[in-house]
């Protein structure tokens, strides 16, 4: 991270520590092409639009609708050799979106698009298409946004906006090869270059960066989707959103107290006294709390639908992490499959690997009759417990961090995600998430998307003074 060290003015952290404010970006959201399958507005699953494939440079295969690896990447990780595509059969106009996580809509998405202009399969006329609006899903066209429409046959990109919804097709498609998108909103307006080059068609205010919407078909004025089912002629991989503003969550300070924990999954007052708090709701797409829907009708929830405040404190020899849920219906009933249900998840990137595979998942459900824990014994204790009157539910969890390799004056990668289940959701599948940092689904096992705990060796950490 870039410091701004100044000559007469600097601010101190008490005992020694330094800290200098930040001009670096921060990234709130990194896709690396594989399926973002909790962003439907419409009924169906983005696991049949990804297509991993193995073949390097014989085209054939693509004819026959076999193998399909394009991707402005390079290396062996089989996320960053996998883009999404549209669904090989047909099936209805469809729909998918994802908050960018920008603080209030400000920075910049970018993304690449492959057009397969020599082995698509997308019907003349038809559409695939990518929105940035302050709105999601079919509601988008009911506030701001910009959009680029790529029809089959055509040989420009359309840029639509809110104020020109029938927009302009200046720029070229480039065949068979990558197209660069990059979106940028300063907070005055927002733009879009193609390739380079600036689009006439932009928004005349700032703040729209709210959610990527990627569809099949182009969003009409009604909300409504039309001159849908392009299949696999564009590919889009590497979305990318960052901001120069920070969210002030990237590091969570971690006090040390010398107060006695018992983990039974009750909190009580005196065990959390002097620890961090930290609360989200998910009513917002920017952080902390970031919401992502599963399988059923998308909606930001009420914070009595489910909020929940971490409780963070350490002592030198544990950690510990204590969560209590508002949930206003208690959902156990998948049984082993515990993601699907009322459940706690929680990540530490205990090396600072920020791995992309492999990340050490701890999880179990409201009443802790299902979960993990036996996995980690050796460096863990963890127990949840259903809340009287059945209004969510509490986890406590001790984390020796000897054994876990973990230390005082140490930040290491961190999240919380809470699964919530209030029957909204399809028979048996996930309903919704909310994360404290990460923004996206698969974030349990990449440590890339996961925010920061810094484990401090003081009760109070004090910034702002100056010298003189």
């Amino acid at each position: 991270m870039s410091k701004d060290i100044w000559l007469f003015g600097f601010s101190i952290f008490m005992f020694g520590w330094l800290a200098f404010p930040s001009n670096a970006s921060e990234t709130y959201f990194f896709w690396y092409g594989s399926t973002p399958n909790s962003v439907s507005w419409a009924p169906f699953h983005w696991e049949e639009q990804d297509r991993t494939s193995g073949f390097a440079g014989d085209t054939s295969d693509l004819q026959e609708g076999m193998f399909y690896n394009h991707t402005p990447d390079a290396g062996d990780d089989t996320q960053l050799n996998t883009s999404l595509t549209f669904s090989f059969t047909f099936s209805p106009n469809r729909g998918a979106h994802h908050p960018t996580v920008l603080p209030r809509g400000i920075g910049q998405v970018s993304l690449w698009v492959y057009y397969d202009q020599t082995y698509g399969l997308g019907v003349p006329g038809h559409a695939n298409s990518i929105y940035l609006s302050v709105l999601p899903g079919a509601d988008l066209v009911k506030a701001n946004y910009l959009g680029v429409e790529m029809v089959a046959g055509e040989t420009n990109f359309r840029v639509v906006s809110k104020t020109n919804p029938s927009g302009e097709a200046s720029i070229a498609m480039r065949p068979d090869e990558w197209n660069h998108l990059v979106f940028t909103d300063d907070g005055n307006k927002t733009t879009i270059t193609i390739n380079d080059s600036a689009s006439a068609i932009s928004l005349p205010t700032g703040g729209n960066l709210w959610y990527i919407n990627i569809v099949a078909g182009i969003v009409d004025t009604d909300g409504t989707i039309k001159d849908g089912d392009c299949m696999e002629t564009f590919y889009i991989d590497d979305i990318v959103c960052v901001s120069g503003i920070e969210s002030g969550y990237q590091f969570i300070d971690v006090p040390a107290t010398t107060n006695t924990v018992t983990i039974d999954g009750v909190i009580n007052p005196a065990e959390v006294a002097g620890a961090k708090v930290v609360t989200w709701d998910g009513s917002s797409p920017e952080r902390p709390g970031v919401h992502a829907q599963f399988y059923g009708q998308w909606a930001l929830p009420t914070p009595a639908d489910l909020t929940a405040t971490a409780y963070l404190q350490n002592n030198g020899e544990k950690l510990y992490i204590s969560v209590d849920v508002v949930d206003d219906v208690i959902s156990l009933v998948q049984g082993a499959n515990w993601w699907n249900d009322d459940s706690t998840e929680i990540y530490i990137d205990h090396d600072n690997s920020r791995s992309t595979s492999g990340a050490a998942q701890i999880s179990l459900n409201a009443a802790n009759t299902f979960t993990n824990a036996d996995t980690y014994a050796d460096w863990l204790v963890i127990t949840s417990k259903v809340k009287n009157g059945n209004t969510g539910w509490q986890v406590e969890a001790e984390v020796d961090m000897p054994a876990r390799e973990l230390r005082q004056g140490q930040t290491y990668g961190f999240d919380i995600s809470i699964n919530d289940s209030d029957g909204e959701n399809e028979t048996g599948y996930q309903g919704a998430q909310e994360w404290l940092y990460a923004s996206y689904e698969w974030a349990y096992d990449n440590e890339t998307y996961w925010g920061n705990i810094r484990i401090l060796s003081t009760a109070v950490q004090v910034e702002g003074w100056e010298i003189y």
